[in-house]
């Protein structure tokens, strides 16, 4: 009897430290996990906000003709351009929590809901100070970034 109370014994160790060792493991699966998320959530946030500022400043970077005007009561970036001899106005702005983006010839009738969905985004505002072109975005977070542009030659529109 006293060998088959060894084994039973072995046996309930063996498995008492089985199942210390497979807690730890999910412990660590867990906390590794969590950790993971924070992460790519912290950088999914930082490459939104890299991106935001890197395509108002290459729109800025490429617009020959520019103004700040007002649309359907928000401020937006119109670039103007001619094609095919028609002039075609390209509006950014910040609407319903989004950057967005309108490309339309200039006498035809647009909506703000119009615009492609680029960007997450609470708000975006343009303001020009002398030959300085100031843009604030806020990110979805409440987060402002300023880029600043000089603007030589460029001058706002009258409302």
């Amino acid at each position: 009897m006293r060998k088959n109370d060894h084994k039973n014994l072995t046996d309930l160790l063996t498995l008492l430290v089985f199942g210390v060792f497979a807690l730890c493991v999910a412990a660590v699966l867990l906390t590794g996990a969590g950790a993971y998320k924070k992460l790519t959530d912290r950088g999914t946030d930082s490459y939104d906000k890299r991106v935001a500022v890197r395509y108002l400043t290459t729109r800025f970077h490429q617009a020959a003709d520019m103004q700040i005007e007002d649309f359907s009561g928000l401020q937006a970036m119109m670039v103007r351009e001619k094609i095919g001899g028609r002039v075609y106005v390209t509006r950014v702005y910040c609407h319903d929590g989004y950057i967005r983006e309108l490309f339309a010839a200039e006498s035809t009738q647009v909506h703000p809901d119009d615009g492609e969905i680029l960007l997450a985004a609470g708000d975006l505002d343009f303001s020009v100070d002398d030959e300085i072109l100031t843009v604030e975005i806020t990110h979805p977070d409440g987060e402002v970034q300023q880029l600043f542009f000089w603007l030589p030659k460029w001058k706002e529109a009258a409302p």
